[in-house]
């Protein structure tokens, strides 16, 4: 039998096993009826060699036996000569086999001055020799057990084998997309725990991957395509004093992506914690100082309010806010303000009198106010599990941000 799988190979362990131990004990049973009936006839004859021994220190001389099987001879000489190998070799009791097939039992005999043998045979007395269907009953019990070890043994195989495989079809399922192992007991179940880990861990691995090409194409496309544009003007009618100023803000536009995705990608798996808004935010204009300056910052926001965050993504997440107010608003000035659970900025839209399918990609989104670059802000916001809302009414623009409080 060529062995496919574990639970073929399971299955035929057991299988052997089960007709190993039951070939053995089998064999042991059979042999143990021989013995324990071999011992039996002796120790009848033993009682019978008791009484004729005490039988004549009472009445000096031997009795008569009722027993035809049985025959006394008062000296070795007198036994049948195919008796006197056996007995010479063991001379005090034994067993003897003829050629005829007919059995003797025989023990040494006490009677006076001579040492005389008592041999029967028992060959009318066996059991286990002369009742074949004894044998029958056993051979039909013996196949009915072992019927029902081996269909032991088939259920016991799939049973042990079956969260193996329960197993091995889950991690052949999660190369097609399923995601979660099955709960399992005692090893395998740690087996399961950390494959499962290491498969999140993977899983997590590779969506960063995937949401990082796929920010840096989102981000990074407008600004390149910008400076490409002015590189092709520059070099039509040379460099003007607006172009270094749009250049400048591409810069610092890819730099900000490139740190915000970063920072996205290392604080993946680090622990949240209890951060108080004001703050960060002191933390965050203070970052942005040479943007903020001659803008005017409204507060109102409790100094004890706190919620869970990441401080880092925190503090990036506010200076973007910063300073897309600074390099967008249409005033001036922006306003932070709390209410109930949420953190709304607000401040005014620029309205451009230029044509702005004239403008280049970046210039049109310097008229557009707070609401530009809120890509990356809107994916800090989900990695906290935030809700983040932009409104516009009239020319003011509301970012709102809705995020769990610690206290």
């Amino acid at each position: 039998m060529r062995v496919k799988n574990i639970q073929q190979q399971t299955l035929l362990l057991l299988l052997s096993l089960t007709f190993g131990l039951a070939i053995v004990f089998s064999l042991f049973a059979v042999i143990t009826a021989f013995i324990v009936e071999d011992i039996l006839l002796d120790k009848w004859l033993l009682m019978q060699v008791n009484y004729v021994e005490s039988y004549f220190l009472t009445h000096g001389k031997i009795p008569e036996i009722p027993f035809d099987f049985i025959k006394i001879f008062s000296t070795f000489e007198s036994l049948p000569e195919w008796a006197h190998k056996t007995v010479a070799g063991y001379p005090f009791y034994g067993e003897i086999f003829t050629a005829d097939n007919t059995h003797y039992h025989y023990r040494k005999l006490n009677v006076g001055s001579n040492n005389g043998y008592m041999l029967a045979e028992v060959s009318r007395l066996l059991v286990v020799t002369q009742q074949p269907q004894i044998f029958t009953i056993f051979l039909f019990i013996f196949f009915v057990f072992v019927l029902l070890a081996s269909w032991l043994a088939v259920t016991f195989s799939q049973r042990i084998v079956k969260p193996i495989i329960l197993l091995n079809d889950a991690v052949k399922g999660n190369e097609r997309g399923r995601k979660v192992l099955p709960k399992l007991p005692y090893e395998l179940g740690f087996l399961a725990n950390t494959l499962q880990e290491s498969f999140d861990r993977l899983d997590t691995l590779l969506k960063q991957e995937k949401d990082f090409s796929t920010n840096v194409s989102h981000e990074l496309r407008t600004p390149l395509t910008m400076l490409r544009n002015v590189s092709l003007l520059i070099g039509q009618r040379g460099l003007k004093e607006g172009d270094t100023v749009v250049i400048d803000s591409a810069c610092q536009r890819m730099q900000n992506t490139i740190d915000v995705l970063f920072a996205l990608a290392r604080t993946r798996s680090i622990e949240l914690e209890p951060c108080r808004i004001v703050e960060v935010l002191e933390q965050s204009i203070l970052n942005c100082h040479p943007l903020l300056s001659g803008f005017g910052l409204q507060l109102n926001v409790k100094n004890k309010l706190q919620c869970m965050a990441n401080r880092q993504l925190l503090d990036i997440l506010f200076s973007n806010l910063l300073r897309n107010a600074a390099e967008h608003s249409g005033s001036t000035l922006l306003t932070i303000i709390e209410r109930e659970d949420e953190l709304i900025f607000e401040n005014k839209i620029v309205r451009s009198s230029q044509d702005s399918s004239k403008c280049l990609p970046l210039e049109r989104e310097m008229a557009s106010g707070l609401g530009q670059g809120l890509y990356l802000i809107n994916k800090i916001v989900e990695r906290f599990g935030w809700d983040f809302i932009v409104e516009k009414n009239n020319d003011i623009f509301k970012a709102r941000i809705k995020f769990t409080y610690f206290t």
